[in-house]
Formats: structure tokens, sequence, C-alpha cells
């Protein structure tokens, strides 16, 4: 609706976070190369942790996406992909339903659909699919997202068997673990778990300087040639938002439109602080 009015090809932060140009803080970039070694090395487990808001997601996304994009993801003798991501999308399934979904993808992304059964019928499924993957040059990847609802416990246990049949060069899977900060402590108490971790990347807000380059960075990507947020706005930007990147898309968007519908040539400090006053309010109303 704002785009001609401010010189853009397009929203700059609508929706959720934007996996192309993200443009976050040294360590969003610090947990993708760490996880990105990861998997490269096979490593076995990682974990993924930060505050609602800060990009969870879409590093994962990045990461996969970086990933199957490279000019050698595809084994060269047989040209099939050198990498399988298997998102588990439901953390709150049991462990028997969780074997089974597994179970699923692996085998829908071969031959068909995989028909839940018992769990040891589960387990011998992605055991086959495992070993037939890294026969043929790929490595699989169990992402856990929002990990931090897994609230039964056994679940990890299992998750912890299917780690168990790694075997380098045999049965290559690579596990990642991502979720809000109690996931850290909710892992640690779990010390058998806690130590298969290779890495623990922690997710932080953007610093003042992080916040700048990610709104000028988003605003040139969708076109704009102009500075219209003010110093004193990205100041009253970074204030507001506390550094996180969700609520930064959200206030910018909102001031894009405000100031759209009030003809601005620019936003400053003032302008923020007032649309942050309108959205409180309407969440209040």
């Amino acid at each position: 609706m704002y785009e001609s009015h401010w010189g853009l090809t397009r929203p700059p932060f609508g929706g959720e976070l934007p996996t192309s140009g993200f443009l976050g803080s040294r360590s969003h970039q610090a947990a993708l190369l760490k996880l990105r070694y990861l998997i490269e090395t096979s490593k076995g487990a990682g974990l993924l942790a930060g505050q609602p808001g800060l990009g969870k997601t879409t590093v994962l996304e990045m990461l996969s996406r970086e990933l199957q994009a490279d000019e050698n993801s595809k084994n060269s003798e047989s040209g099939t992909a050198r990498y399988r991501f298997v998102p588990v999308l439901f953390p709150q399934l049991t462990p028997s339903e969780l074997l089974g979904y597994i179970a699923s993808k692996l085998v829908h992304a071969s031959t068909g659909d995989h028909r839940p059964g018992t769990a040891d019928s589960s387990l011998q499924v992605i055991e086959q699919h495992l070993t037939s993957l890294t026969a043929a040059g790929t490595k699989t990847i169990l992402l856990f997202d929002d990990a931090q609802l897994i609230e039964d416990r056994r679940v990890f246990g299992v998750i912890q068997s299917l780690m168990n049949f790694s075997q380098p060069g045999k049965m290559e899977l690579v596990t990642i673990f991502a979720g809000q900060l109690e996931l850290v402590s909710a892992i640690k108490r779990m010390r058998p778990l806690d130590e298969r971790m290779a890495f623990k990347c922690l997710l932080l807000p953007l610093s003042l300087e992080e916040t700048t380059q990610y709104v000028t960075g988003r605003m040139a990507a969708a076109g704009c040639r102009a500075n219209v947020f003010s110093t004193d706005a990205l100041q009253a930007i970074h204030l507001l938002s506390a550094g996180v990147p969700r609520r930064i898309n959200r206030l910018c968007d909102f001031a894009l439109l405000v100031g759209y519908s009030e003809n601005l040539a620019r936003l400053t400090a003032e302008h923020i602080h007032a649309v942050a006053e309108e959205m409180l309010s309407a969440m209040a109303a």
C-alpha cells in the first residue's frame, strides 16, 4: 500500500522475519556458521536458543537454503542431494508418534507413504532409510523447532536413541534443537543428552548499531534510496523494540504505513514513539 510513497519495490518489513537478505546480529552469523560446520563435519547435535522473535526459525531456514543452494550440494557420482532436512513441526508428539512421523517423512521423500505402525517398526524404517541415504551420499538432518514445548522426557530419550544410530560413513545423522531459553536448562538437566551437544548457540538481541544496519539494510533491499528513518528514529526503534527483529519489523512496518497516510517525507523519533503508543493502545483494546 505504501510502497510507491517511499520508493519501495516491496514491503521491507511485512510478515515474519525474511530469509532473503536477512541482516541479523553477530550472534546470528555465528550461529549460522557453527550449525553449518556441525552439519558438514557430522559433529552429532547442536542447540539454537533465544527469546521469541529473535529469528531462530529464520536461521534454520537460512541454514537449509544455504546448504541446498551450495554448488557442491549434490553428489558428483549419484547426483543425489548431499543433505536431507527433516523438520519436526510437532514437538508435543508422543515417543511413538514421533518415530512414526520421522519414518513417514523419510519414506514419503523416497518411495511413498509410510503407514505408522509400532515404535519398533518405525525405528526399523528409520534405520533402513538412514543407511540407504548415507550409502547414496546423503546426510540427514533432524530439525526440532520450538523444542521447549517437548514436555514428555521420554521424547528426548527417543531422540537420543536416534542419535545413537549415527555412524560416520554408515549412517549419517545430525540433530538440531531450536527453542526458547528454557530449552537450554531443560537439556542441561539431561546430562547424557547435554554432553552430546557439540555446539550451543545463543541468539542475542541486536545492538543499536545492528538495529540501524538491519533497518537500513531491509529498506535498501526493498529498493529505497532515501534515508527514511532519521538517526533519532533509529535510536527510538532500537529502544522500543529492545533489539528484537520481529518487534523491529512490526514497528517499522506500521511507521511506514502511518507516514504514508500523513504524507510524510521522513520519520523521526517523535513519529516512532507515537506509532508505538498507538500499537500498545490497539493491543490493550
